[in-house]
Order: structure tokens, then C-alpha cells, then sequence
């Protein structure tokens, strides 16, 4: 009996493909897609090769273009709500159509910063208020969104600071949850970090293994604004202190909370580490290492050895 994956396989066969769909349906949620536009991707792509990055990206910018037209018709028909919907969703096409194009040549970067055009002509039209702004790092700017709260208790909000991941944007990160956290009365700031978005692409700034200079220098910035609290970080102390008294005044740094994958419910016992490799999704060079919580810095040596078996 073939063995049926755990998960959504739009291209039956093709993980990579596959997973990008899966991320692109569930931004549709937050206004980042829609079902019936990614089925025209997924028909232009029907029977093409797996590892045919063209394909995809002609099929994710062909789809981005015919959006983008519909944005720019209710724009100009003065339909400010319906243009800002599809701008948002024709940038997403765009940044997932780029995604996969390496080496990033003229074609591409010119189809990312359509990408961004298009998010900042959702910003100027729909009715949350997003800042372009620009964070001061390094004698230079990283750039990013500071997305407003609402139902705002006080004129100074706390703040969530959004970093992308390796293959995410700040444009994307804001179709995964940032609408939710406003409506809390969260305010977000939405960044391209070093290694990623714009700030790789336009700008230079390499990934480095130092990430909390950029985390500092967003907590420098959002400390000038007269609309975030910063003493909200104050409290970091007192829930500390409950279990070391002696902790020193001005002795915390801003540091970084992730989200990271767990392959157990919340009462299940501890599962041992998943691993997927070309066996299991069929993609060549590609392994998946999930789960691996405290215990894989001791097994790292052994994980590395099971990961040169799955490789060949």
C-alpha cells in the first residue's frame, strides 16, 4: 500500500511546490491569498517538472501581474477597499514566485521590488495604519512597517517586533498573524533583518550570527516613540525575580522568542525526532529534521550521521 503523506500535497510528488502552497493558503486567513487565484498558479503549472524553478516563478508572476491590474482598476475607479486587497495578495505572489529563483538576477529583484511597491499601495489604501519606516543600524537603515494598534487602551501600546525567517519577507510575516495581534491592541513592528527581504536584496546587509544587534537597535528605536511603552520591559524583573532575588538592576538585554515546531500534543509523551529526507518526499538533497529539542545537542553527532545516510 502506497504510503499517504501527513500532510497537503497540491503537487502530488513535489514537497517543495507543495509546501509553498500550503504556506500561501494559510495567509488566506489574514488577506494574503486567495483559493481560486492559486489554482490558476497551480493549472499553469500542471505537468511541469519539479525542479523547474522557471515554471514556477512565471506561473506565481503571471498570476501576481493579472491581480495587480484588477488593484490598479479599482484604484483608479476609486474603490480604495477592493484595490487594497489585491495589491496585498499580488505582492504575495510576487515575493513567492521570487522565492525560489537563485541565483536572485535583474528579473528577480525587479519582480521583488514590484512586490514592495505593491504592499505600500495596500498601506496608503487600506484602513490599518502602517508606517514605512526606516531603523537607524550600523551607520545604515534596516527597513520595515510599524503597524498600529487598535482598540488601543493607551496612547503608548506594547509592541511585538516581527524578524522574518531565511525565506520569509516582512511583507509576508505581516499576512501571519499581524492583523490579529493589532485588533488586541498590539502594535507590531514588522522587520526585514539582516539576511533577508530588502535588506539582502537592496541593501547589503549579510546574515550574521549576532542577530540581537538588529534586535537592539529596533528596541533603541521603538524606545524614541512616543506611542509604545518601554516600560513595559520593566515587568521582565519582577517574573525573574521571583526566582533569583538578586537579580541586578539594568542587567537584561533584549533577546528573541521563537516558535519552534513540536511533534507532541501538550500531554503526549516526547516522541524521538522526526526526520524526512528524499526516501520520505522524494525532493534530492533535502532533509527535514523536526523536533529536535534539548536532547539533539547530545545526538547532534549521530543526527549528522543519519543525515549522510538520508543523503547517500
Amino acid at each position: 500500500m502506497p504510503k499517504t503523506p501527513k500532510y497537503f500535497m497540491y503537487f502530488p510528488g513535489n514537497y517543495r511546490w507543495s509546501a509553498a502552497f500550503v504556506n500561501m493558503l494559510g495567509r488566506g486567513s489574514y488577506g494574503g491569498a486567495d483559493i481560486s487565484e492559486l489554482h490558476k498558479i497551480g493549472r499553469l503549472l500542471e505537468g511541469k517538472d519539479a525542479e523547474d524553478d522557471n515554471a514556477w516563478f512565471d506561473a506565481c508572476t503571471t498570476i501576481a501581474d493579472e491581480v495587480r491590474a484588477h488593484a490598479e482598476r479599482f484604484r483608479a475607479s476609486n474603490h480604495p477597499v477592493s484595490a487594497a486587497a489585491f495589491y496585498l495578495r499580488a505582492c504575495h505572489y510576487y515575493q513567492m514566485g521570487e522565492r525560489f529563483r537563485t541565483p536572485k538576477d535583474k528579473k528577480a529583484l525587479d519582480v521583488y521590488r514590484t512586490a514592495v511597491d505593491c504592499f505600500h499601495q495596500f498601506a496608503g489604501l487600506t484602513d490599518v495604519k502602517i508606517e514605512v519606516v526606516e531603523v537607524p543600524f550600523e551607520g545604515t537603515h534596516l527597513p520595515g512597517y510599524f503597524v498600529h494598534a487598535r482598540n488601543a487602551k493607551s496612547a503608548r501600546t506594547p509592541c511585538v517586533v516581527f524578524f522574518d525567517g531565511l525565506d520569509v519577507t516582512k511583507e509576508i510575516q505581516y499576512v501571519a498573524g499581524v492583523p490579529d495581534l493589532i485588533k488586541r491592541g498590539i502594535s507590531v513592528l514588522v522587520m526585514d533583518g539582516p539576511g533577508t527581504g530588502e535588506a539582502i536584496r537592496f541593501r547589503g546587509h549579510y546574515l550574521r550570527h549576532d542577530y540581537e544587534a538588529a534586535g537592539s537597535a529596533c528596541i533603541d528605536y521603538l524606545e524614541k516613540r512616543d506611542d509604545v511603552d518601554p516600560k513595559r520591559a520593566e515587568r521582565f524583573y519582577a517574573a525573574i525575580r521571583r526566582y533569583w532575588p538578586g537579580l541586578p538592576d539594568a542587567s537584561l538585554s533584549p533577546g528573541y522568542a521563537g516558535i519552534r515546531p513540536k511533534t507532541a500534543g501538550p500531554k503526549a509523551p516526547a516522541p524521538d525526532f522526526e526526520i524526512q529526507g528524499p526516501r520520505r518526499h522524494g525532493v534530492p538533497g533535502l532533509v527535514h529534521l523536526f523536533g529536535i529539542e534539548s536532547p539533539g545537542l547530545t545526538a547532534s553527532l549521530a543526527l549528522a550521521g543519519m543525515v549522510l545516510e538520508e543523503l547517500g
